[in-house]
């Protein structure tokens, strides 16, 4: 969304004037590039990140696929993303789009850790959020998911709000089986910031959280 290199050299100096130094670097899926950068993989390469002081750098990974790219180009393009960051002496992460099935998710980080990635992957994961919701946006990011499925995963069934609870219970059982590695959680607010905030800190600062004890490893 960049139309050169130097309109990006000035974007980068404003946020590192007010001391920004880790970013979360995407495309941004346009139909077409507004200049020479075409990929995150573009802005790697330039080494402005390292001369504004940028010091980490989260990419994204898709546990479901991408609706625009082939599954064998999105595991490339992750490769090359990684290697060029880090050998340029960036920190590295990896975000992942938001996932409502728990093996896709756990499935997709054991082939990236396989791959020799160890560090910290942020599992995207929806926050509390109506039905309808979360069906429209699973339709605009091409995440596979039915209203019978979020339906059933509702603590109260006679209710229209769903909740992470279930799919984190899930994911801790698989992750009780094999190790994760290095993981958290980044949560999507569709259902509005406040809500999600409210329900992190009731599930797991205040209240009991979901009811699988291995919580603790997101």
């Amino acid at each position: 969304m960049f139309s050169d290199l130097p309109a990006l050299d000035r974007f980068l100096a404003t946020l590192s004037g007010v001391g920004v130094d880790r970013l979360f670097v995407i495309a941004g899926d346009v139909d077409k590039p507004a200049g020479a950068l075409s990929s995150s993989l573009a802005l790697f390469e330039s080494g402005l990140l390292h001369s504004h002081g940028i010091l980490e750098v989260g990419i994204a990974g898709y546990p479901e696929g991408h609706p625009l790219l082939p599954p064998e180009i999105l595991e490339l393009c992750l490769a090359e993303k990684i290697a060029v960051a880090e050998s340029s002496g960036l920190l590295v992460h990896v975000a992942t789009q938001f996932c409502f099935s728990p093996g896709r998710i756990a499935e997709w980080i054991q082939t990236v850790r396989e791959r020799g990635f160890d560090h910290l992957i942020k599992i995207g994961m929806p926050g509390p959020s109506t039905v309808s919701s979360l069906l429209d946006y699973a339709v605009a990011c091409g995440v596979a998911v039915s209203e019978v499925q979020l339906r059933r995963d509702m603590r109260e069934p006679e209710g229209d709000l769903w909740t992470p609870h279930r799919l984190l219970d899930e994911l801790g059982e698989r992750f009780d089986k094999r190790n994760p590695g290095q993981v958290g959680l980044n949560f999507f607010a569709f259902g509005g910031l406040p809500n999600s905030a409210q329900w992190i800190a009731d599930s797991f600062l205040f209240g009991p959280g979901p009811s699988h004890s291995s919580t603790h490893t997101l």
